[in-house]
């Protein structure tokens, strides 16, 4: 048993949370007077956003305005979670954890297209669990809120898609940050079978990111150009899909998949420890 939970946390590390709307680790709720401690990791494979208009300030106050496409491409997140049975029904959540390194995408008809990487950033979150209805057979219905935020992540090493130009080697020194929040509601019907759990649900996410830069021409320090862009998720609606494995010893195990919103896989490990 040792060895199946050792190789299943090796699992839930290497796999690459949602940031998004995934149903939380453990999804089913921890009794009252639980707490529920666990790891979790997750890939977000694409995450479109809004176009949006990033506006340019040059060194001489002048201004220029572009309409941009965006996205994340590749994004890792990896978190500690907390769940604190407040009440049989009533659950309180929280993470605290880093981003690991992701593609920014910013894109004007293929014709002025730059790909930025996106590094480790410290994140957090809140949110609650709630049990609507449970029916003797097993189905149970969960509600669930949460807010997560992280502040300052630089981007870096941008690229000119058309011909695979560095800024860097175009003489421009960057200095760029997001920040970025997301709030999001969902709803999932787990139907549990033994150890094991399936759910589906649907879910409401609303993202918010802003990108504020510097990009300073090396050979003519004087020439600056100055970014400011706001935008927010494309794509609101979240379909989930995933399973809760009871692993015995008060230990469980949750891979989940995200859909539409955007495209991201979820893994994580948790045990449950009574403190009342």
């Amino acid at each position: 048993m040792k060895h199946h939970l050792l190789l299943l946390l090796i699992g839930a590390a290497c796999l690459t949370v949602a940031a998004g709307q995934d149903a939380g680790n453990p999804v089913r709720l921890v009794p009252k007077g639980h707490l529920g401690v666990g790891l979790q990791a997750g890939f977000i494979f694409l995450q479109d956003f809004e176009h949006y208009e990033l506006i340019r300030t040059y060194w001489d106050g002048s201004l220029a305005t572009d309409v941009k496409d965006a996205k994340f491409e590749d994004d890792e997140q990896f978190l500690v979670t907390l769940a604190l049975g407040l009440h049989d029904r009533v659950n309180v959540n929280a993470g605290l954890g880093m981003t690991g390194r992701g593609r920014w995408l910013s894109e004007e008809a293929g014709v002025n297209d730059w790909e930025g990487t996106v590094g480790r950033r410290f994140l957090w979150y809140v949110g609650g669990k709630a049990l609507l209805w449970q029916h003797a057979a097993g189905p149970e219905l969960i509600a669930m809120m949460k807010y997560l935020r992280y502040t300052s992540r630089d981007v870096g090493d941008w690229v000119y898609a058309p011909d695979g130009s560095s800024a860097e080697a175009l003489g421009w020194e960057t200095d760029d940050t997001i920040t970025y929040w997301q709030a999001s509601a969902s709803g999932i019907l787990a139907w549990p079978v033994g150890r094991f759990a399936p759910y589906v649900g649907l879910g409401y996410c609303h993202s918010h990111f802003d990108l504020d830069g510097l990009w300073v021409y090396a050979p003519y320090p004087e020439i600056t150009v100055a970014y400011d862009g706001r935008t927010t998720r494309e794509k609101n609606l979240a379909v989930l899909s995933g399973v809760e494995v009871d692993l015995g010893n008060r230990w469980s195990f949750t891979v989940q998949g995200m859909f539409v919103s955007e495209t991201s896989l979820s893994a994580g490990v948790s045990y449950r420890i009574k403190i009342w």
